[in-house]
């Protein structure tokens, strides 16, 4: 009866790939966790994320970052990783009136050979309570 109140997102990281999908809808968001980061003085601002961020490389007082590149761990970048997903998950979300909060399901798919140390566990859970 309420089905379409619950909000439960299974997200599947990657480095270059993060894929939410909407459970109750079926509806499946792939991007990029790239960050297009304008610089102005001392202030910085998001400008893009995803396939429109990586469209803004090269251009004046733009950096491109990907918070979950790095050759060793999972993230790279706390912060950055944390933004963008944070932005993937608005998008992921139906855009009707009320939204209740998300049940998210984290799966990380890359460099785990290993298993994950404390530190990016606890970064993961943290970046799930969104």
């Amino acid at each position: 009866m309420f089905k379409h109140l619950r909000n439960t997102l299974y997200i599947r990281i990657q480095a270059e790939r993060i894929a939410i999908l909407h459970v109750e809808s079926g509806r499946e968001l792939v991007d990029i966790p790239a960050l297009a980061i304008e610089t102005k003085g001392k202030q910085s601002d998001i400008v893009a994320v995803g396939q429109a961020a990586v469209a803004l490389a090269g251009t004046a007082n733009i950096s491109v970052c990907n918070g979950f590149r790095h050759p060793r761990t999972l993230l790279a970048d706390f912060i950055h990783a944390e933004r963008a997903l944070r932005y993937l998950v608005k998008q992921a979300l139906p855009k009707f009136g009320f939204v209740s909060s998300p049940v998210i399901i984290m799966h990380p798919q890359a460099l785990l050979e290993g298993g994950l140390t404390p530190a990016p566990r606890v970064k993961i859970v943290v970046a799930s309570n969104l």
